[in-house]
């Protein structure tokens, strides 16, 4: 004869739209999935969705201070991101805070690390500091800081360019600027080479004095040959 099935209590709350409530001082809801003994190769959770614009797993903490979600790994890489259609793997917003915050407690290793294997950049600033109607902000593409007394921004390169910087929207714009307010804004040191080279097919080198910004002298080439001409405007 044939047997009813009948729902129980576990399935029931499992089912699609379930909801699971409740109030306790440990974890909610623990999932293994194997054990240090009996390894297994599977994942522990696995969350799947064919709607646009949604998410597999949507995580949010409303706590003071809590997390959306928190992964730890003890061997590896605790949170991995891949993308295979042409986005980025991550993408992280925020609205008065920092889109990401990366720290690192080791001496030899980086908070961020950027590593192109395709001949692209390693790590990449955007910023439109002045693309804004209400005014601007004067944001930078890339800002680096130190605040022990260190380099702000170090660039090295095997065999091309260290640190190289360009500007090609505006006259007068600068490719790289140097200031200081006690020290030199602008320094040169070369154990072998030359301290600094400079290549314009204007005046190669303009010095300007402070606070009146008037041209003291400059450097140019403009004939063409190898001849330096001195010019003062003074």
């Amino acid at each position: 004869p044939r047997v009813e099935l009948k729902p129980v209590p576990y399935a029931l709350s499992l089912s699609p739209g379930a909801v699971m409530t409740g109030s306790v001082s440990t974890t909610y809801l623990t999932v293994w999935n194997g054990n240090p003994v009996m390894n297994s190769s599977g994942d522990a959770i696995a969350g799947i969705t064919w709607g646009d614009n949604r998410s597999g797993v949507y995580a949010e903490g409303k706590g003071q201070n809590g997390f959306g979600v928190y992964a730890l790994s003890t061997s590896g890489n605790a949170v991995y991101a891949g993308s295979f259609a042409g986005s980025s793997a991550i993408h992280a917003e925020a609205n008065s805070g920092h889109g990401v915050l990366a720290e690192s407690r080791s001496a030899s290793s980086a908070g961020v690390l950027g590593t192109n294997t395709g001949q692209g950049d390693g790590v990449k600033g955007v910023s439109n500091g002045c693309g804004f109607p209400e005014g601007c902000n004067d944001g930078k593409g890339v800002w680096g800081e130190n605040i022990g007394g260190g380099t702000g921004v170090y660039g090295k390169s095997n065999g091309g360019v260290g640190v190289q910087g360009l500007s090609d929207d505006s006259p007068g714009a600068i490719g790289v600027a140097g200031f200081s307010n006690t020290g030199s804004g602008v320094s040169g040191v070369s154990t072998s080479g030359v301290g600094v080279t400079a290549e314009s097919y204007g005046n190669i080198i303009e010095a300007y004095s402070a606070p009146s910004h008037d041209r003291e002298f400059y450097v140019s080439n403009s004939g063409g040959g190898n001849v330096i001409v001195l010019n003062s405007d003074g």
